[in-house]
């Protein structure tokens, strides 16, 4: 697989959705809210679901500044959080790391980048430079980040 750029929206899912897809045993994700993901399709969940019944070894590690919009909208990939608890996580980032900069879908074959959350140019790559990076990134990123307050949230 070469490069792939993308510029939009629709793009930039649909290459979250296809390394989302190949996934086997790993995801790393790191976003601000996860608010652009589209992390409400029921699509997502069951990507994840597949891959984390499919393997004793599969894991999945999400790293967003705000979980917010997750609990609220992200309803599927929550509700996967009861089932597969042991291999699924939701940490929220700390203070010294919540720059804006690059967000990633890391997996254990490609990794998809957006460059700056205020838009919506990236790439998608099996270049292992640029995974390595990535998971360099997330792996100083994640022993900081606190995990996600558990429980249905009320919203009052």
């Amino acid at each position: 697989m070469s490069d792939i750029r993308f510029e939009t929206l629709g793009d930039y899912q649909q290459q979250l959705g296809l390394a989302l897809a190949g996934a086997t045993r790993r995801v790393d994700w790191f976003d601000m809210t996860m608010a652009e993901v589209g992390l409400e399709l029921a699509d997502r969940a069951e990507g994840l679901r597949q891959m984390l019944a499919g393997s004793a070894l599969a894991r999945v590690r999400l790293l967003v500044f705000e979980d917010d919009w997750f609990w609220r909208h992200g309803a599927g990939v929550a509700a996967l959080m009861t089932t597969y608890g042991h291999v699924m996580e939701l940490r929220v980032a700390d203070e010294c790391d919540r720059l804006p900069g690059e967000q990633f879908l890391l997996t254990d074959q490609v990794v998809v980048r957006r460059f700056h959350p205020d838009a919506l140019r990236g790439v998608a790559s099996d270049d292992a430079r640029s995974r390595i990076l990535c998971q360099q990134q997330f792996d100083s990123m994640w022993p900081r980040a606190q995990p996600a307050a558990s429980g249905r949230r009320l919203y009052i």
